[in-house]
Formats: structure tokens, sequence, C-alpha cells
């Protein structure tokens, strides 16, 4: 250590002299007595929530998935993107909710508990817009509620949502979604306490004029937790339907494969001190079978006669002994 970072004898005694008269703290940094409080390891949401894995890529492949549900009703492709998912309590989470709002309860079977579908109003009219033919605008002067047209786009939007929902989530758990009932206005729903937690998955959808506007989908936290295990995975693996193409297309390449196909006329008996005596001109007496062995590789396809067709030895084939498998297909 360097010599001037030591104390000088005058700044020593400044130092003792502090102490004593307590001008200087001799405890900093201790801290007082206090209760101690108990602390269960593992417990905390928000650190096991970070571990949640498949949730973030189901929430990209679901941003996919929206493109399609808001393409046939906005009638230009849109850009879907998955934004971070937020772990807070609802009381945080519902702060920033605008006085008017499409709020829709939905039902997730099998699990227990309730979630939570937020559109806004802008997103709304927008869609109303496009459907009857407009360029995707919200309306300049919103009503206090919403209309019959917009009550209906909201249910065709959930339909399709739900549907991408439960395609998205088949790979992780078989979830089917549903609405229960809706409210505009925030005051109105009672089915969450303030301090619960929530998982907050938002997706933001650009319309076209170039703003975006959010979907929220809210799930409460202690509906999820039987979900944990799965949801801590770090890969999904897809279990769609099968690809048919590519199965024909398999099938054909699989049939192009040349296989070498050989019959053995013979297979004499020699005992070893005849082989070694063997020299050029030697005669090997054999008996040809009345029937030979087809083999592909080392499998026997089929049995069949030796003979000659057009002028080259051949075997015509008297029957075909497939695998069970091969005659199944």
């Amino acid at each position: 250590m360097s010599s001037d970072l030591n104390l000088s004898q005058e700044e020593l005694e400044a130092l003792r002299q502090g102490i004593a008269d307590g001008s200087i703290a001799s405890n900093a940094g201790v801290m007082p007595d206090g209760e101690v409080a108990p602390y269960a390891f593992g417990s905390d949401e928000e650190r096991s929530f970070g571990e949640l894995h498949a949730l973030h890529l189901l929430n990209e492949r679901l941003a996919r998935g929206m493109r399609q549900v808001f393409q046939p009703m906005l009638r230009v492709q849109p850009k879907v993107s998955a934004a971070p998912v937020l772990l807070d309590s609802f009381e945080n989470y519902s702060d920033g909710f605008d006085d008017f709002l499409s709020l829709n309860i939905i039902r997730m079977e099998p699990l227990r508990g309730q979630g939570l579908a937020v559109l806004k109003p802008d997103l709304i009219g927008a869609l109303v817009d496009a459907y009857y033919g407009g360029k995707g605008e919200p309306p300049v002067h919103r009503l206090p509620d919403f209309t019959p047209a917009e009550d209906r786009v909201i249910q065709a939007l959930l339909e399709r949502m739900f549907a991408a929902l439960n395609a998205a989530w088949a790979d992780v758990f078989d979830l089917q979604f549903s609405r229960i009932s809706s409210e505009s206005h925030p005051q109105f729903l009672s089915f969450l306490d303030p301090d619960d937690v929530v998982v907050v998955t938002r997706f933001l959808v650009t319309l076209p004029r170039g703003t975006s506007s959010p979907v929220d989908l809210v799930y409460p936290l202690q509906s999820l937790k039987p979900l944990l295990p799965l949801l801590r995975m770090r890969v999904i693996t897809e279990q769609g339907e099968p690809d048919a193409l590519w199965d024909r297309r398999l099938r054909a390449a699989l049939l192009d494969i040349e296989l070498p196909v050989r019959s053995i006329l013979a297979e004499p008996s020699m005992p070893l001190r005849a082989i070694v005596a063997l020299k050029p001109g030697d005669v090997i007496p054999i008996s040809l079978p009345e029937e030979l062995h087809l083999l592909v590789e080392r499998t026997t396809f089929g049995v069949g006669t030796p003979g000659e067709a057009n002028g080259n030895a051949a075997i015509q084939i008297k029957s075909i002994a497939l695998p069970s498998a091969a005659t199944n297909r």
C-alpha cells in the first residue's frame, strides 16, 4: 500500500479525540437491534417467474399467430410484436388503465381463476373503420360507450384471438380460452384483488396509420402455478399435424434409392485341405437348386427359379416375401 495513504501522527490523534468526544460515530455501518424476520427460500415469486422460459417462447409464437388474427380485419398485414412479459401486482398494473377500455374477463379451462383481455378503444375503432371499407383509422370523437358495431367486432376479434391462444398453448398445455363477460370501465372489475400478482403479456399491433395499440393478456399467477414445471422448459416441442407434402417427398426419395439384389446359385462345401490345393483349371462340381432365394441386402425378398431370358441368365420370381411393415403400406 502506498505510504501516502497512511495517517500521520497528528491525524491519528485527531481521530482518537473525535471518537472520544462523540463527534465521529464509532458504530457506523452496524445495523441496530431489531426483530429477525423469517424468510422462506424459493418463495420469491418474481425470481421464480424469471425462469419461465416457455412463456417467453410461447409469446413470440403467439405474436406471429396474432398477425393472422388482425390481417382479415384490418385488410393489411399488420406488424405484431411481443413486449417483455411483466410480473406485478394487479393494483400497479391497473394504475395505468384509461377510464374507458374493452375489459374482457376470460375463462382458461381447465385452470382455476379467470384472466383478462384488455383492448383499447382506438384499436376497436380502427378495426370497425377497416371492416366497413375505411383506412383503419379510429373515430375522431369517441362515444362514452362501445357501439353495437364495435361490440360485434370485439366479439369477432376475441374469437379469433382465442383460437390463436389455444393453438399457441397446445404445445405446452391444452388450454381452452373463452369469454365470460365484458366491462368498459375499470372500476367495475372485481374478480382480482389489488394485491394479486398477475402475469401480463402485451402485444403491440401497428395500425395502418403507423401508430401502435397494445393488446394485453393478463393471467393471475395463482392460476398459472400448476403449470410452472412446464413453463420453466427452455424448449417448446411442436406437436402439430403431420406435413403430408413432406411425407410424400420423403417416400418418393426413399423409393429412388438403389439396393443390391442378388441370389446365391450354389454354396458347395470343401475341406480346407482341398481348398489350399486348388489351382487354375480345377473344376468344382455344383448342383443348381430348383429354387433360389432373392436377397435384397441380407433380407430374403422372394423365391424364384433359375433360367434364361433374352440370352441372359435370369430368375423367374415365384413368390414375394415382404416384411410385415411393408405389406401394410
